[in-house]
């Protein structure tokens, strides 16, 4: 392999197995793929970044998956419908409603346009589960 440039289909390939990698939780493949693809000059996309996101919230690793957030909204990268509902959903099965909270009024800025009914009952969804929790716990009023 001479190191040098790789060819625009092999780049492509590499980002497909990322993203393919990381809709399927395995984190180890999805950060080796993701990693050949930036390596090799494939533009940081959104989906590029879902696929991240999502496997580290399937494997409950939700700090890794701020990070990947974070670097997502420092690219430049186009944050997209699919990556909010990602965040969110991972986020309201953690339970951490400030992140939730956090990502919705991410969306409101970045999505510059009305957001989605699936957005606002995904948002609703976690705030009842973490509400039914703390009844359960009984720190509810």
């Amino acid at each position: 392999e001479g190191g040098g440039a790789i060819s625009s289909g092999a780049a492509a390939n590499q980002a497909r197995r990322s993203d393919e990698y990381g809709l399927t939780a395995d984190v180890e493949r999805a950060e080796k793929w993701f990693s050949l693809a930036i390596l090799n000059g494939v533009a940081p996309t959104s989906k590029l970044y879902t696929a991240m996101l999502d496997s580290h919230g399937r494997c409950g690793n939700l700090k890794a998956m701020s990070t990947y957030l974070v670097k997502l909204m420092t690219t430049g990268a186009a944050l997209s419908e699919r990556t909010i509902i990602t965040i969110l959903r991972h986020y309201s099965r953690g339970g951490l409603l400030p992140e939730m909270e956090a990502a919705y009024h991410l969306a409101e800025i970045y999505l510059n346009k009305p957001l989605p009914a699936k957005i606002h009952s995904m948002m609703l969804r976690g705030l009842y589960t973490h509400y039914v929790k703390l009844q359960r716990e009984g720190g509810g009023g």
